[in-house]
């Protein structure tokens, strides 16, 4: 997304340069800081289209795929909010993946760990139910990109990137 497209410009006059690179490597670098993670764990895809189609590529797959962090783990992609701002409340994501030191100088989140654990446990339940009644899901001969409950965590976002990116399991 070209710097200032989120709000409201439509970036057309800034150089595409390396601005997916260096989104790319802003994630690399929360993953990174985060203390239970490790970027080995994941992996890449993305397709370069011109800047006028990425608003359009974008909500389609969030409104497609639900993902969780578009609706419970948000702050993924946050910065440090700068000298005097740090009255803001910690986001999801820094609450189960601590390590950006900025996210420390912030308030507490108003939901533990725990919470947010099982509000991700209901969620994907949800999501599974809801995509075993979802007859075009079978019928396109796609498994459900939702694991069931059963399924612990590690092993169901294996399933559930397999399904986005359509590879095979990696060992």
């Amino acid at each position: 997304m070209p710097a200032g497209a989120r709000k409201g410009g439509f970036g057309l006059d800034i150089p595409a340069g390396a601005v997916l690179y260096n989104r790319l490597a802003e994630h690399a670098e929360s993953i990174q800081a985060a203390r239970n993670l490790s970027v080995e764990d994941f992996a890449c895809r993305y397709l370069v289209v011109d800047d006028i189609w990425i608003p359009l590529g974008e909500s389609l797959l969030i409104e497609m795929f639900s993902p969780i962090w578009n609706h419970l783990v948000d702050g993924f992609g946050n910065h440090d909010p700068g000298k005097g701002r740090y009255q803001q409340q910690r986001a999801p994501w820094d609450v189960l993946h601590p390590g950006r030191n900025w996210a420390d100088r912030l308030q507490p989140h108003p939901k533990s760990e725990k919470e947010l654990l099982k509000a991700i446990e209901a969620y994907l339940a949800k999501g599974s139910r809801e995509c075993e009644r979802r007859p075009s899901n079978k019928s396109a001969g796609h498994p459900p990109y939702l694991p069931s409950t059963q399924t612990k965590a590690p092993r169901a976002f294996r399933r559930i990137s397999r399904t986005f990116t359509h590879d095979e399991p990696r060992p």
